[in-house]
């Protein structure tokens, strides 16, 4: 039973969770003792509460700190910034409408990076960029975050190599397609010994 929820704990937490994965498997031994009755097994091992705990980045802080914590995430969160899984979590367990709205944030935001990754001129990423940022419902109550993560992402792609690679119009990208191509085909010909028009 210890293999199979070692595996699902590191399927949960990835591979790089050893020691947290290991800190929790003690504080479940820790928590068990075969030799007792079934009923106070029951009673004492309650594996949610410790996941639970293990989930929770604020375990042991006073009530003020949980605030600047939760404040913190949502600063983050309204600043465009991407949230870690940590803060994720965190807002999956304590504040679970505001884990629903930090993940369609996160969402779009992954949906614009991917579209933006996809472009073939500059002037196609404004494009993408400025239909995305206009799809933005006005009455959305996460309008100001959403299009804050709209803005840091493109932000952080116009720093990339591969937008700097980028032809600046769309014609630009068209014409070194086609020269792309003919070169293509001009070396198939000339490998078959024939002429190219």
């Amino acid at each position: 039973m210890n293999i199979q929820a070692s595996q699902i704990m590191k399927n949960v937490f990835g591979k790089g969770e050893k020691d947290k994965i290991s800190s929790i498997f003690d504080k479940l031994s820790g928590t068990v003792n075969p030799a007792t009755d079934t009923q106070s097994q029951s009673d004492s091992f309650n594996i949610e509460s410790v996941m639970l705990g293990y989930l929770d980045p604020t375990e042991g802080l006073s009530e003020e700190e949980k605030q600047a914590y939760e404040a913190k995430i949502m600063q983050k969160l309204r600043s465009g910034k991407k949230l870690t899984s940590e803060e994720m979590n965190y807002l999956r367990v304590k504040n679970p409408q505001l884990y629903a709205q930090a993940a369609r944030v996160q969402a779009m935001r992954e949906n614009l990076k991917k579209q933006l990754e996809n472009c073939r001129s500059k002037e196609e990423v404004e494009k993408v960029y400025g239909n995305s940022v206009s799809m933005v419902g006005k009455d959305d109550p996460m309008k100001e975050a959403i299009v804050a993560a709209y803005d840091d992402v493109m932000k952080e792609f116009k720093k990339t190599d591969k937008y700097q690679a980028l032809p600046q119009k769309e014609e630009d990208a068209d014409e070194k397609a086609v020269k792309s191509e003919k070169g293509i085909i001009d070396g198939n010909c000339k490998k078959q010994g024939k002429k190219t028009d």
